[in-house]
Formats: structure tokens, sequence, C-alpha cells
């Protein structure tokens, strides 16, 4: 059974990385690519990991250039709460501006999980009851002034 991991050599013009395929039998395989630091191939280094479906990654980075790196792999995955905070900025801010704000968020929570010793769980998007109800109305609404006539049938069980 293989287990996959890549190594990232952050610099400040260009990404070193190295995925090993790790075989229980003691066997390995590497495959190396370099990758420049701009917001395109920071895309195309995520887009390659997730290809080669990489269960850990390894960053090291003696200055703050692994900041744009590690933002732009946590949008990538869908229904994540990153990512919906991500798409819920990018239009108004823009790639690079949502990235930066992105760090902030994944800064102020790696602080959390090493001061305050707590474990991190993605939720995704949480579907309440409230929430639902807001989004019908949102929606009836919407449709109405469109000109379409809608009358809700009852409330879900």
């Amino acid at each position: 059974m293989s287990y996959r991991i890549a190594g990232i050599d952050v610099h400040k013009k260009m990404l070193a990385v190295v995925v090993a395929d790790v075989e229980i039998e003691g066997e390995y395989a590497f495959e190396q690519r370099c990758y420049g630091s701009n917001p395109e191939h920071l895309r195309l280094l995520s887009e390659w990991l997730i290809e080669q479906q990489i269960e850990e990654a390894v960053m090291e980075s003696t200055a703050q250039y692994w900041q744009p790196v590690c933002a732009n792999a946590a949008v990538k995955p869908k229904g994540t709460i990153i990512q919906i905070v991500y798409r819920r900025l990018v239009s108004r801010l823009g790639h690079n501006q949502t990235i930066g704000a992105i760090v902030h968020r994944l800064c102020r929570l790696i602080w959390i999980i090493l001061h305050r010793g707590v474990r991190y769980e993605e939720r995704g998007p949480s579907v309440s009851t409230k929430s639902r109800r807001q989004r019908t109305t949102r929606m009836i609404r919407e449709l109405r002034s469109r000109g379409y006539r809608v009358e809700p049938v009852g409330t879900a069980a």
C-alpha cells in the first residue's frame, strides 16, 4: 500500500517540490518539480498536488513565503469553510487580496490551535433550520421580483 507525501522548499521566487511514493516494503519513488511563486504557478502546483493524491505535505521556509502557497492550497477543496470564505471575498477583493485575507485567517487559526491546544475539525457549511428558512425566503423573494407567482406549500418536516 502506498503513502504519498510532498516536501516543499519555499524560496522567494521559486518552490522546489518533491513527491515521494512510500511503499510499506521500503521502496521509494520520487518525482521532482519546480514552480514559480506567482499566483498562476501556485494554482498549477496545488492542482498537481491534488492530481498526485498527496496525503501529507511538509513545507520548509525561513521567511513568510509559505503563506500564499498554503492559502492557495487551502481554498481548493470544495465545501470547506476556507473555500466558502474565499468565494465570498474574491469577487470584491480579487484573488491576491483574498489570498492575503485567507493567510490572515489561517495564521489566526494556527495560533489558536497551538496556544489553546484545541483540535481542528473541518465542519464545512452548516445547514441549520434558520439558514434554510432564510435561503427559502430569499429565493421566493427573488422569484417574485422576476414576475413568478410563488406560493409556499408548507414547512418541511
